[in-house]
């Protein structure tokens, strides 16, 4: 599996029980799979074999771990993330393959795959902001 990452780490003023309680309840939504809970440590998961649109899945982290670290007054929340480009990959392969095969005309479908995968990680990117901020601002 290929992963594109991404990190956000936050300061907070709240204790780690607290944070992890936050981090699940946002968590809880169609299509993510809590793996691992810890006092300190959260990894989760997307379900890609969830029912819904496709639009549903585009707006989503396929994966992710958040992990706290505490100090005497304050915590600080490490979130990485990541992205799984493979069914892009596999799917522009496959085109340049069919255009080299058969037709070069097919190359012009592979801007619109481009834009779109580009879509999905500037959209990827804001949920895991919007995530992080959910959690450290209830």
């Amino acid at each position: 599996m290929i992963k594109i990452t991404f990190h956000i780490s936050e300061i907070i003023n709240v204790g780690p029980e607290i944070i992890i309680e936050r981090i699940a309840s946002e968590l809880n939504k169609p299509g993510y799979i809590i793996k691992k809970r810890t006092t300190n440590n959260l990894e989760f998961e997307n379900t890609i074999w969830q029912r819904g649109t496709q639009s549903d899945a585009f707006g989503k982290i396929d994966g992710g771990q958040f992990n706290i670290d505490t100090t005497e007054k304050k915590s600080v929340i490490y979130f990485s993330y990541y992205l799984d480009p493979s069914y892009e990959i596999l799917l522009i392969t496959g085109l340049i393959i069919w255009g080299f095969i058969k037709n070069y005309t097919v190359f012009f479908l592979l801007i619109p795959l481009l834009l779109i995968f580009s879509f999905r990680i500037i959209n990827v990117k804001s949920v895991g902001r919007i995530m992080i901020r959910k959690i450290t601002n209830p």
